[in-house]
């Protein structure tokens, strides 16, 4: 019989995920516990962290996909420091749990390729071999060690990860163009190309079929890029990936073309910035064959300059959609044709301080932003929240009257107090549906 105070040892992730089930109610003495429960409290909080999740989004529900892909890279550094604490308190607890955190999957479960050759720190080329997530380094300017170049060119060395997060154009060589079956368990892959460094005009492309080949059980694909235009010979061939983000600066996407991609196990879509709604018209006219699984889709357009009809087939182009990031000021004019759809979470992406003043002004809506909104909602009667992109609370703190000559502030706020309009017109309606400002706040009378 193994016993050990869980409270006090085991972290602040057990103490959650683990002890709230282990209730008063049940009068269950966590002390004599048998060892096999305590194994599977282990493993659950050691082996099958969130941090080690393959896709953070796959058992996520609502409109949480984004905050969950945000947390899972910038804990990156914190959580590796955490678990690292964490397995050596449990080994103080009884030989029996001394021997279960000092299993290699548990103890090397994390390494980062700058650690190599910093002798403070011991840590081992084998033993980044083991570890399944790996952190590269966070900046071009930090050189990978010799003893990593080599492994990677070694044809015997073969790498457990499955995860690789903070990939920048430099380190990104190295890992694309290792041989081929360094990474046979690879499936979740984060770059962040947000840092000057000179790329050839055909790196994504290139990069795009190295991911196709050699990383076929792909399930996540993350791409920070503030560096590199793409273009139509970007294609991507993943029958495994289920989470795909791509963000980038204004104007890089342009030229960007879906109609080659296959992506069928696709679930979870956040791209942009496009530039404008013509841009757009790339990624709406591939739905067809890119939105039939699609659970979650974010999008978002610096300017809406223009409504287009073809946003109409995205209701029949992505049926199992339950999570819209999308702007809105550009959606509730094309609204389903029946109510069955089965969206629940509308999340506006408006990105033109402008919206829904403008939209009212140059005539796209049958009526009144309202009304029009109001309309929209009723056609979908599986929605349960409408979040706006401004912070309510402006409303109550600004004069409207100020930065007279600064339009943008002006149509910002402007824009701002109609959505609050909105909120009061939907609540004296008694609607279901919950609308909220940015903040995830309703507005109270």
């Amino acid at each position: 019989m193994v016993k050990g105070n869980v409270q006090g040892l085991a972290g602040p992730y057990i103490r959650r995920s683990v002890m709230r089930k282990l209730t008063p109610r049940h009068d269950i003495m966590t002390s004599t516990l048998p060892v096999e429960i305590w194994q599977l409290i282990l493993e659950h909080a050691l082996i099958f962290h969130p941090f080690f999740a393959t896709d953070p989004v796959a058992d996520s529900t609502g409109n949480r996909y984004d905050t969950e892909i945000s947390d899972w890279l910038k804990t990156n550094r914190g959580w590796g420091e955490e678990l690292h604490r964490q397995r050596l308190v449990l080994r103080l607890v009884c030989h029996s749990w001394k021997t279960f955190v000092d299993r290699p999957e548990i103890k090397l479960r994390f390494g980062r390729m700058k650690d190599i050759g910093i002798l403070s720190l011991r840590t081992s080329v084998a033993e980044l071999i083991q570890a399944r997530r790996i952190e590269a380094p966070h900046h071009n300017n930090i050189a990978l060690a010799q003893p990593i170049l080599d492994a990677l060119k070694h044809e015997d060395t073969i790498f457990k990860a499955e995860i690789i997060t903070y990939v920048t154009a430099s380190t990104s060589v190295f890992i694309l163009d290792s041989h081929p079956g360094a990474f046979p368990q690879l499936k979740s892959l984060h770059f962040d190309l947000t840092e000057d460094y000179p790329i050839h005009a055909r790196w994504v492309a290139e990069t795009f079929a190295k991911i196709s080949r050699h990383f076929p059980s792909m399930v996540f694909l993350y791409l920070e890029v503030d560096i590199v235009r793409f273009s139509s010979e970007d294609v991507l061939w993943l029958q495994s990936l289920t989470t795909l983000v791509i963000t980038s600066s204004v104007y890089l996407l342009q030229g960007l073309s879906f109609d080659n991609w296959s992506l069928p196990s696709l679930h979870h879509l956040k791209i942009g910035m496009f530039e404008n709604v013509e841009e757009l018209r790339s990624l709406l006219g591939a739905l067809s064959h890119l939105g039939r699984g699609l659970k979650s889709l974010d999008v978002e357009v610096e300017d809406v300059d223009e409504t287009d009809a073809m946003v109409s087939r995205l209701w029949s182009d992505c049926p199992r959609l339950e999570s819209l990031r999308f702007p809105m000021t550009l959606l509730i004019a094309h609204p389903p044709s029946h109510n069955q759809h089965p969206l629940r979470y509308l999340i506006s992406s408006e990105c033109d301080p402008r919206g829904s003043c403008w939209c009212t002004v140059i005539g796209w809506l049958p009526g009144d932003f309202t009304s029009t909104l109001i309309s929209f909602c009723n056609t979908l009667s599986n929605l349960v929240v409408v979040r706006d992109s401004h912070d309510w609370t402006s409303v109550r703190f600004r004069d409207l009257g100020e930065d007279e000559g600064n339009f943008r502030i002006k149509s910002d706020k402007e824009s701002c107090l109609q959505m609050v309009e909105t909120a009061v017109r939907i609540k004296a309606l008694n609607m279901t549906v919950r609308f909220e400002d940015v903040n995830e706040k309703t507005w109270e009378i």
